[in-house]
């Protein structure tokens, strides 16, 4: 939701995130493997995991998705071409039970329904939101997602 680059810029901006205060836990689940030829589509059901302070309130927000991982065999290597997320759904909790968590409501309703929490978190925290992902309450992105995904899985492999 917040990144688009190289597998480079990734582990740096991710460095960047962390050096300002913003760890992320992502719980992987098993994947569903497509293989053909050199070439692979793997869809990979997550949670991506955050412990916060937003407004005063410490808070355990976390972000249901699947990634969709274009993976193929290059000169003896296996590696990572592509990896897209569709967003599902998301919950933020106040980590102690009967605290009282406020949102701007306004500003929370200006967020996609399938990341609401995580868009407004990363708004609060100054990052910028691209609102505009695939995911389950966006069906023809997320579609669009998967069948480029395998149309690419069918392609010569050259």
């Amino acid at each position: 939701m917040w990144f688009t680059g190289t597998g480079e810029e990734f582990a740096a901006a991710s460095r960047a995130m962390a050096q300002r205060g913003d760890h992320a836990r992502h719980r992987l689940a098993f994947p569903s493997v497509h293989r053909h030829g050199r070439r692979a589509v793997v869809s990979m059901p997550m949670a991506i995991e955050f412990r916060i302070d937003i407004h005063g309130v410490e808070a355990d927000l976390i972000s249901y998705a699947r990634g969709i991982y274009r993976v193929e065999h290059r000169d003896g290597q296996t590696g990572i071409c592509d990896l897209s997320t569709i967003y599902e759904r998301d919950t933020l909790s106040p980590v102690v039970p009967g605290s009282s968590l406020s949102v701007d409501r306004e500003r929370l309703a200006a967020m996609p329904a399938s990341y609401r929490m995580l868009a407004y978190y990363f708004d609060v925290r100054g990052y910028p939101v691209n609102r505009d992902l695939p995911g389950d309450d966006r069906p023809v992105l997320a579609q669009q997602l998967v069948t480029e995904a395998f149309d690419w899985l069918v392609r010569e492999n050259s």
